[in-house]
């Protein structure tokens, strides 16, 4: 088998491709002539490349009989299976003929075979009568086939070996030929690809890329310098003091001195510049360079980037800006800002908060703050900022601090949790404020209310014995005197009853206020039906002296409070409509509605109403309407609603209704817990 071997990768070339076919061809012609054999060269494919001095033996006759074709065909076949067993192939076809055949390989790919033959070797050849039998088997015209016979040519086995040694060293020839030719396109390809590549990569770059040779001169600037200086790149290769020209004249000299340091030192190096573009603009400019040296190592220039960071140095003058600024503005504060890192250090802290603690600002910056804050309320602190996330980035903790001086002071701290660029918790930054005088009026006005509260308590103790006192015993002297005393004697008797009963209800009510505030919720989940169930049985005789409806939804959720509280507020506005509603009150109706984060009740009447006015500040303790004059109470009922919604995470209100009568609602927190 013949091939060129120092390619092994098979070619996806023809022949044609790789060797000269009318070179070849003109040569096969010149060695027919001389030796009279037949020679042909034929690709893959089946099309004859080569074809000199066939015998007519076979192209008048065997190549035209079917039979004999077939013959023919066996023998193209038989060449083709075998010649890759050894350097070339030789066969005797059943038409009687010798023919000898040797592969073409270039680059690992059979590409083509080179045949000889059509001849006889001398003293193998068939006898006469071979051939006569052939001609009356396949009707051939028997002289003509013998006098084709007698043109093909004998040769000695040795001669036919010869002649086939050269046929190798010929395809030895064409192998080589062939694979330069193969080389040689792989190569320029190769250069295409590889140039293609580079212009892509360097024409298409957003940089502005160049390469200056070791003259001072440009071998190549990429396009992109256009949008950046608005030049082109020729003119940069063709004018040498071009960049020079464009710098700004402040840094011209920095950058001059760069530049020859480049050249001189052939090192790596950066610079950051202005230049004033084509258009009088004037940008930024960051300049990278690196020497550039051959495989040899001989030294070829440099190679510079530029990027435009114009953009970036406006940032940053706005950012140095706004620093100043926001320094100028926390330095005035009076209030105390820090910066510290998630672990408690701090990283910035303004003169108040010096000034507040009496330290510098350098014995404070990459120290802890914790030292500051009792050792009970560190753990508090420190778990209200673990609590902090991006979701909920700020919170508002007071604790106690000790100063230098050993004093305990008290501060209120609003944290931020600071984010980077990419939402992660890096920082964080708070405002305190010294809250301890409000702190000890707090304590003291604590202090305060908890001696008005037993007070309160005893004057309601106190007041509640003599007012049950007199009240039974003007119901004795009315009773057991009543004949005796004359009408004035017993109108007296009445009011003084009036007025102690109206003292003992005003003893309860105070009592129900304090406990209304200080006694804690019991919360369980309660079904607001049996609620309503149980204020609709208490007013059921009122509701029907009085002919009032009472209405309330089919469908009433299950709220999470406290049941004693729901019966005390729900009743209390019950009562107020029949007390405030007059003869007008025909209908008294509840409903609820919820939101996200609260349950809503609301008690609507069609009674005589109120002006706007009237329903401010209804909700504080002793207040009562300008029209309830003549009408019992204490004017502590609404403040007990306010109080109990409140201590539920909620609030009472109360809207005067357009066409008559008041709606009183309450809301009670969802997240009670």
């Amino acid at each position: 088998m013949i091939e060129a071997t120092t390619a092994s990768k098979e070619t996806k070339y023809t022949l044609h491709e790789l060797v000269d076919i009318d070179q070849l061809d003109r040569l096969m012609g010149l060695f027919n002539q001389a030796t009279g054999l037949a020679i042909a060269v034929i690709d893959n494919e089946g099309t004859i490349l080569v074809a000199k001095g066939w015998q007519r033996i076979c192209t008048d006759f065997h190549r035209q009989n079917p039979q004999t074709n077939d013959r023919c065909v066996e023998s193209d076949l038989y060449i083709n299976r075998c010649i890759g067993q050894g350097k070339y192939v030789e066969y005797r076809c059943k038409n009687g003929l010798v023919d000898m055949a040797a592969p073409i390989i270039i680059a690992g790919s059979h590409l083509a075979t080179i045949y000889y033959g059509q001849f006889f070797i001398e003293g193998e050849e068939p006898p006469r009568t071979f051939f006569e039998t052939q001609a009356k088997t396949f009707g051939f015209d028997l002289d003509r086939y013998l006098e084709a016979l007698d043109l093909v040519p004998v040769i000695s086995r040795e001669k036919a070996h010869w002649i086939m040694d050269y046929y190798v060293a010929l395809v030895h020839f064409i192998a080589e030929t062939g694979l330069a030719r193969y080389r040689q396109i792989e190569a320029e390809k190769a250069l295409r690809e590889s140039e293609a590549r580079f212009r892509i990569f360097a024409d298409f770059t957003w940089d502005w890329e160049s390469w200056m040779g070791s003259d001072g001169s440009y071998v190549y600037v990429t396009p992109s310098v256009e949008r950046i200086t608005g030049y082109r790149a020729e003119e940069f290769i063709r004018e040498r003091k071009l960049l020079i020209n464009i710098v700004h004249p402040e840094d011209r000299s920095a950058f001059a001195e760069h530049l020859q340091k480049e050249i001189l030192e052939r090192k790596e190096g950066n610079i950051e510049f202005r230049i004033i573009t084509r258009d009088g603009e004037e940008r930024w400019i960051s300049h990278y360079c690196q020497p550039v040296y051959d495989q040899g190592g001989a030294w070829l220039g440099v190679r510079a980037s530029n990027r435009d960071v114009s953009k970036h140095k406006h940032v940053e003058r706005e950012l140095r800006k706004s620093e100043t600024r926001y320094r100028a503005i926390v330095e005035d504060q009076t209030e105390l800002i820090c910066r510290f890192t998630l672990d408690g250090v701090l990283t910035y802290v303004n003169g108040a908060y010096c000034r507040y603690f009496g330290i510098e600002q350098e014995e404070l910056v990459g120290n802890s703050f914790q030292p500051m804050i009792p050792e009970e309320e560190r753990d508090h602190v420190i778990a209200t900022f673990r609590s902090l996330s991006p979701q909920k980035p700020l919170i508002t903790v007071e604790h106690r601090v000790i100063t230098p001086g050993g004093d305990i002071r008290w501060q209120s701290w609003t944290n931020r949790l600071i984010l980077d660029q990419n939402g992660n918790p890096y920082e964080l930054q708070a405002v305190g404020r010294d809250i301890t005088d409000r702190k000890l009026a707090e304590a003291a006005l604590k202090e305060h209310s908890e001696k008005t509260r037993l007070f309160a308590y005893s004057v309601s103790h106190d007041l509640k014995s003599p007012a049950i006192a007199i009240h039974g015993l003007t119901k004795l002297l009315r009773d057991k005197y009543g004949k005796v005393l004359d009408e004035k004697g017993v109108e007296y008797c009445d009011k003084v009853l009036q007025a102690s009963e109206h003292l003992v209800s005003l003893v309860q009510k105070i009592n129900m206020y304090i406990s209304a505030k200080e006694v804690p919720l019991h919360l369980e989940n309660c079904r607001l039906k049996e609620v309503v169930r149980f204020v609709r049985d208490n007013f059921e005789i009122q509701f029907n002296l009085r002919n009032i409806r009472f209405v309330e939804p089919p469908d009433l959720p299950a709220i999470h409070a406290d049941r004693t509280a729901l019966l005390r507020i729900i009743s209390n506005i019950v009562d107020n409509a029949l007390k405030y509603g007059g003869s007008k009150l025909s209908t008294i109706t509840l409903s609820n509605c919820e939101d996200e984060e609260f349950h809503i009740i609301a008690v609507e009447d069609d009674g005589v109403g109120m002006s706007g006015s009237d329903s401010n500040d209804l909700f504080e303790i002793f207040t009562r309407r300008k029209t309830s004059t003549g009408i019992e109470g204490t004017g502590l009922g609404l403040a007990i609603i306010k109080e109990l919604a409140e201590k539920h995470g909620g609030t009472a209100w109360m809207e005067v209704n357009p066409k008559g009568g008041v709606t009183v609602s309450f809301s009670i927190a969802k997240n009670l817990s």
